[in-house]
């Protein structure tokens, strides 16, 4: 039999338990845990009993996917399942939990400064370097994309080291989409004129590639060189849902996955009429500014934890945001759709009334935000454009993303415009 201890800042809080031959691991809650501790997720109570298949999702959604997750079980040469996963690179995941068989003390850790050559070899192999040269490391991120935890000290770069936390990640190129770091960076600037919360994020070049590093939120600077974990989970964890399930599901007619992120909110957040804001003004920036990959990993929840283990749960800074309009290869349908529409250039009023209602909000509310936006959505692009070149040179790729949202927006705003003169 296999087990993982889970941690939250050096208390335990369960047991991930394996048997031979079996697929799903049994979790259970520390009993002094259920006395003293809060639950790790909406989806999994603080019961004495197995929690099953969504406990075994909460922590498999912590993982790498797709061709990042085989690169890095490749290079650490470990069976391709998610338990072993879990114990190789769960000393830093998202969030605050720590998965081991022998804990590491943050306190006890410490930093390496990443020499210039190493960061070199690094940059140009998107991380796997790293994986390789320092192979104790227990450094995870969920996802798609090649990422690495660091901590930064000014402008230098340092690994973390038994079990110390890190306070930013690198995001490299995507091997095949090499303009998604600056994709991004611009893309989080625009967001932020609309009034949308983003993990703050920079563009960096380099002689062997170019890279986004984003300060992490899940992340608090205590003093240098000390830093707390924030507990977190995404929608897919809220939601008991695995992270093959992050997209939902096409044609269901009962999967509404906006309308269950809105009906969390309004339940649990401390700022709910706020947080059901952020959301609708979220999904409408993403459809109108080409952003088709906003899944339910793509949005979380924010746990403030006070000494007495009393939680506050409220939505994070919102991140990935990438125009998937403008890359090409990419599929152009919504991830979460508007009402039943997944097709960005066919939604039309009824499918934003549609949206409203999901959301339980007024159409008023909606079709005036989505007016909002496509109306100043193309002005912040070029002023975001013009700020990012003057911050980091010039780059033609750019105005794909332009043309792109100039497209949407127009659309948006004849689809409302052609219902309110009828």
């Amino acid at each position: 039999m296999r087990q993982l201890k889970v941690y939250y800042e050096g208390d335990l809080v369960g047991t991930l338990l394996q048997q031979v031959g079996q697929y799903i691991p049994k979790f259970y809650y520390d009993s002094t845990w259920i006395e003293h501790g809060f639950p790790l997720s909406l989806s999994l109570p603080l019961i004495p009993e197995d929690l099953g298949e969504k406990a075994f999702n909460f922590f498999t959604n912590l993982l790498p996917e797709g061709d990042a997750r085989t690169r890095i079980v490749g290079k650490l040469k470990i069976p391709n399942d998610d338990f072993s996963l879990l114990g190789a690179i769960g000393g830093e995941c998202a969030g605050a939990l720590v998965l081991c068989t022998d804990y590491m003390d943050p306190a006890d850790g410490w930093y390496e400064q990443i020499s210039e050559s190493t960061f070199d070899q690094m940059v140009e192999t998107n991380g796997l370097s790293i994986t390789s040269i320092h192979s104790k490391n227990r450094l995870s991120l969920a996802g798609a994309q090649d990422k690495l935890p660091i901590y930064m000290d000014g402008d230098q770069y340092y690994l973390p080291q038994n079990g110390a936390a890190s306070t930013h990640i690198i995001k490299f190129n995507v091997l095949a989409y090499k303009n998604v770091p600056a994709y991004e960076t611009l893309m989080a600037m625009i967001a932020s004129e609309a009034g949308i919360t983003v993990a703050p994020i920079s563009y960096h070049t380099h002689t062997n590639g170019a890279f986004a590093l984003i300060e992490r939120y899940d992340r608090e600077l205590v003093s240098n060189y000390d830093v707390r974990r924030l507990h977190q989970e995404d929608f897919c964890q809220a939601t008991g849902r695995s992270s093959g399930q992050k997209y939902p599901v096409k044609d269901d007619q009962t999967d509404n996955a906006l309308g269950e992120i809105i009906a969390i909110l309004r339940e649990y957040s401390s700022n709910p009429l706020q947080d059901m804001m952020k959301v609708i003004r979220w999904q409408i920036f993403n459809v109108l500014s080409g952003n088709s990959d906003a899944h339910l990993k793509n949005i979380s929840l924010l746990y403030a934890v006070d000494a007495n283990k009393r939680v506050t749960v409220n939505l994070a800074p919102f991140y990935d945001l990438v125009c998937t309009h403008a890359i090409e290869r990419i599929s152009k349908e919504l991830a979460i759709p508007v009402g039943k529409q997944d097709n960005p250039d066919n939604v039309h009023y009824s499918d934003w009334v549609a949206m409203a209602d999901d959301c339980g909000v007024t159409q008023k509310i909606v079709i005036n935000e989505v007016m909002r936006l496509a109306n100043y959505l193309p002005q912040w692009t070029v002023e975001s454009i013009e700020n990012f070149e003057e911050k980091y040179g010039a780059y033609p790729a750019l105005q794909r993303i332009e043309r792109s949202i100039n497209i949407l927006c127009r659309r948006a705003i004849d689809a409302i415009e052609l219902q309110t003169k009828r």
